[in-house]
């Protein structure tokens, strides 16, 4: 039986290593959808931003 070690510890190459590879595409699927939702409202906060700072230097002039 060989055995590999990787980032995930030392582990075969059988159920144990599928299984590991199924939690993290499960955590991922999981965690994926949030960070999108939060990069996207983190940009819209930016052109909100954006555009209060254009408005106040049109204002200005």
């Amino acid at each position: 039986m060989s055995t590999v070690m990787t980032w995930a510890g030392d582990m075969t190459w059988g159920w144990d290593f599928a299984a590991r590879c199924l939690l993290i595409s499960a955590a991922y699927a999981v965690t994926w959808p949030l960070v999108a939702r939060s990069r996207r409202h983190a940009e819209e906060q930016d052109r909100q931003h954006m555009r209060a700072i254009r408005e106040a230097r049109r204002d200005r002039r």
